[in-house]
């Protein structure tokens, strides 16, 4: 096996336990809820052309991309798949998403960047320093994103967001060129070496979460362009504390969904899930507060146990409830009346597709047997 092919395996082998999380606006993102309150049927294989490592949604329309730098599409809920780019013996793309029905990218090793303008059809090649772990474009132009370092899971919590150790950077020419963020390197936030999240509101507004280690996370902001960047901690006092991991612009709204540790004043207090939302990355308004826990979120929203996931944005939260046979996992995608899921294993993904719901459907408590996504030592990609 080449040295290429064997690097492309030990990537996806990585990525196989995490999950790519990708920003888009509420156009290109938000899932509508089916008439039918019932789901009967089980996932079934929905094959791809080539192994897929991530999923996104566009109206009805389904787009994974993974090895080989391949992008397919389906509009029909997956049960045929179109090749709209490939490369044989290319990088592997690990995220992709739209901000719109036309723009849209795609990214990942060897920091390869693909854009769309024309909603799929012919995509534009760009080149970043290193892989490009998480990305998020306010338009066809604008973009932050993290480029080169590690990516890691804490071994304990699995199933949480991941964190990056690499360079946090901004694009305003499509991602042609890259340029470094100065603020950075202030003492004020360099014991921050980490990145959970990255968003792109717009041309002017950005917004990164990161981390000091064992001590705090916070919001770095800006609101001219990446010229100037300010420091927002979250709340954390005698009663409550808020635990923001993934971060989504929705809506002209920046929205913020993680834990909160309530009523710490009462013998160290519980977690329930946190939603808040913010025009500008400083001032945050609760949203709507969900039911139960979730270990993992994308822009459509968040899983929270098999077979049921949780949109938490507007007023009233919103369930679609999806068969609960323990095979769905953090990476999935809904697309009118459908759902579908990526489980991958070794170097190879499979795809499955369901119809989906909207309901409040009880847990499913699936056994160290049956859960589709355990935790192994893994290698690291450089």
């Amino acid at each position: 096996m080449s040295k290429h092919a064997i690097s492309t395996v030990v990537v996806l082998i990585l990525v196989g336990l995490i999950v790519g999380c990708a920003a888009k606006k509420k156009s290109a993102v938000s899932p509508q809820a089916p008439v039918s309150t019932t789901v009967t049927r089980n996932w079934a294989p929905a094959p791809t052309p080539f192994p897929a490592v991530n999923i996104t949604a566009v109206g009805n329309v389904f787009w994974v991309c993974g090895a080989d730098e391949m992008i397919a599409s389906s509009s029909d809920g997956g049960a045929t798949w179109t090749i709209e780019h490939q490369n044989r013996g290319g990088g592997v793309l690990l995220n992709i998403a739209f901000t719109s029905d036309k723009v849209g990218h795609a990214a990942g090793t060897h920091g390869l960047l693909l854009s769309t303008m024309d909603g799929g059809k012919t995509w534009q090649e760009h080149h970043a320093s290193d892989t490009v772990w998480k990305f998020s474009f306010a338009d066809a132009r604008n973009g932050i994103a993290v480029i080169g370092g590690r990516r890691s899971v804490d071994p304990v919590v699995w199933w949480d967001s991941s964190t990056l150790s690499g360079t946090v950077r901004l694009t305003h020419d499509g991602g042609d060129h890259w340029e470094d963020i100065t603020a950075l390197d202030s003492e004020e936030l360099r014991p921050f070496t980490l990145v959970l999240a990255v968003a792109a509101l717009d041309p002017s507004h950005y917004l990164m979460i990161r981390r000091q280690p064992e001590v705090e996370d916070i919001y770095v902001v800006t609101s001219d362009g990446g010229t100037s960047w300010k420091v927002v901690r979250q709340r954390n006092d005698a009663t409550n504390r808020e635990l923001a991991d993934w971060i989504f612009p929705h809506d002209g709204e920046y929205w913020a969904f993680g834990m909160e540790l309530v009523h710490r004043e009462k013998g160290g207090g519980y977690g329930v899930p946190l939603a808040m939302h913010s025009r500008d990355g400083q001032i945050w308004t609760h949203g709507v507060n969900g039911e139960h826990e979730f270990g993992s979120c994308n822009p459509q929203g968040c899983y929270m146990w098999d077979g049921t996931v949780e949109a938490l944005y507007g007023e009233h939260e919103q369930y679609w409830a999806l068969p609960q046979d323990c095979s769905m996992t953090f990476t999935w995608a809904i697309a009118g009346a459908r759902a579908c899921t990526i489980h991958r294993g070794g170097a190879h993904g499979s795809t499955r597709c369901s119809p989906t719901a909207s309901s409040q459907p009880g847990p499913v408590e699936c056994g160290p047997a049956t859960t589709t996504e355990q935790p192994q030592p893994r290698p690291e990609a450089n």
